[in-house]
């Protein structure tokens, strides 16, 4: 069976945020240490790292159509201020390039960032992004 359009578009996230390299002309090497749906908090050693994860609302479109907002949370972790402000950059830059997700998707919004600390046998700096990825599918049909 085909995946879903919501699978379809997470396994492009997952894809474009493991190529977040300097060599590919970013800041940080955020892309090695990619991980989806993970627990938190993260072990101390795991810095710079990054969570990703996604939630959907629905609403009708047009007929027989659902309108999705994908929310996709993403959870960047790091040993400084000034690496996480990095990384935030990096993520913006990345998502930037995909706001449609390969046709998938009408359009990609950020929404949100939160800022933080996180304090277990280190202290972590932590930020919490969030985009609004839209698509719409057929109405009770998660793959067309």
């Amino acid at each position: 069976m085909a995946d879903s359009i919501r699978a379809q578009i997470m396994a492009k996230v997952d894809t474009l945020l493991k190529t977040i390299k300097t060599t590919a002309g970013y800041e940080t090497n955020l892309g090695s240490k990619i991980y989806e749906w993970r627990d938190m908090p993260i072990e101390d050693d795991a810095p710079p790292a990054c969570i990703y994860k996604e939630s959907d609302s629905y609403s009708m479109f047009a007929t027989n159509q659902w309108k999705h907002s994908l929310a996709l949370e993403i959870i960047l972790f790091g040993n400084t201020a000034t690496q996480v402000r990095q990384m935030i950059a990096d993520i913006i830059k990345a998502i930037g390039t995909k706001t449609t997700w390969d046709g998938l998707a009408l359009r990609t919004e950020p929404t949100a960032e939160d800022t933080g600390v996180e304090q277990k046998n280190k202290l972590l700096f932590v930020s919490h992004l969030t985009f609004t990825i839209d698509f719409i599918s057929t109405y009770w049909n998660a793959y067309s």
